[in-house]
């Protein structure tokens, strides 16, 4: 049975839903003002099928294009049932008069967020885009790093083994950091030493290879602050944190060109004029509570039963 779902949908969502909505169109050589069909008695052409079918969820759409000859069966018996459920004026009963109120107010909500959605964009200029891009320009610059990263223990413990690695207190740690940190000043090498002295395994393999950051990643912002401070090739003062202490190396500083990001910018531009038109729409509903009883939160007081004794 064909079955039409209401479903709620954010505004962004429903911009992209309406940007990539599926155009359904009559079989080739099939004229629109074709009639494909009769069902229950009223002509169908090919333009109010197609048009019918591209309304529908994803799943109907398949179904049509799999086998239309079984999709209008099934249409047929939705229409003959919906029309016998008219004349006995069943849209007229509650609850079903208040679903439909409902489900009317949800798709015209739905059909009037796609039309707000259509302008969105079509006034933007590169220099709106290179507006956007130069004022978020923070998402597409990135800083590749190196680290030499020194760990501590609060309460160090000797190890069993005396072959094992001495495990540092936090002076310790910090000694040790401002000592190589010396070293890479007066010229020692940066590789050389994360092969000997780094703690973090996975990066000490990459030779302190440490990814790239960007100023939006969620990272303690001294890390950040100490990395964009940089020129490429110098190396940071030690950094404290919980863990341990961090040399960080600046090796260089990558920003993804316009041109590169100017379609994602595009659909960012759009989905912020949605978001404000949005927001715009929904500071003028206007609703003033007449009687405070009738939304008050249901009761939790138990019905006292005759007999029982008063609580």
């Amino acid at each position: 049975m064909l079955k039409i779902a209401t479903m709620n949908r954010t505004p962004a969502a429903l911009l992209a839903t309406f940007l990539a909505a599926a155009s359904f169109s009559a079989a080739q050589g099939v004229k629109p003002d074709t009639v494909v069909a009769t069902v229950n008695g009223r002509q169908v052409t090919a333009r109010e099928m197609s048009a019918f079918v591209a309304a529908m969820p994803p799943q109907l759409q398949q179904f049509f294009e799999k086998d239309r000859k079984s999709f209008m069966q099934q249409y047929g018996l939705l229409d003959l049932i919906a029309r016998i459920a008219e004349a006995g004026k069943v849209h007229e009963e509650s609850p079903v008069r208040e679903r439909l109120q409902y489900a009317r107010m949800q798709i015209l909500m739905e059909a009037q967020l796609q039309k707000a959605g259509a302008s969105f964009g079509k006034v933007l200029s590169d220099a709106d885009l290179r507006k956007l891009y130069d004022s978020s320009l923070d998402k597409y610059t990135q800083a590749r790093v190196r680290v030499i990263y020194i760990a501590y223990s609060k309460n160090p413990v000797k190890p069993a083994s005396p072959t094992a690695k001495k495990i540092l207190s936090e002076a310790e740690a910090k000694a040790k950091a401002e000592s190589l940190h010396a070293q890479i000043k007066a010229g020692a090498d940066f590789t050389k030493l994360v092969r000997e002295h780094s703690d973090d395994a996975a990066s000490r393999d990459k030779d302190g290879d440490f990814g790239a950051i960007k100023r939006t990643d969620n990272i303690p912002e001294d890390i950040k602050r100490s990395v964009f401070s940089m020129k490429p090739g110098q190396v940071g003062v030690p950094l404290w944190q919980e863990n341990g202490y961090y040399l960080l190396k600046l090796e260089g500083i990558d920003v993804t060109p316009f041109d590169q990001v100017k379609d994602k910018l595009f659909q960012e531009a759009q989905q912020i004029q949605m978001k404000e038109w949005f927001e715009n729409t929904r500071r003028q509903v206007d609703i003033k509570i007449e009687n405070d009883a009738f939304f008050a939160p249901p009761s939790t007081q138990t019905l006292q039963l005759p007999g029982q004794p008063q609580k």
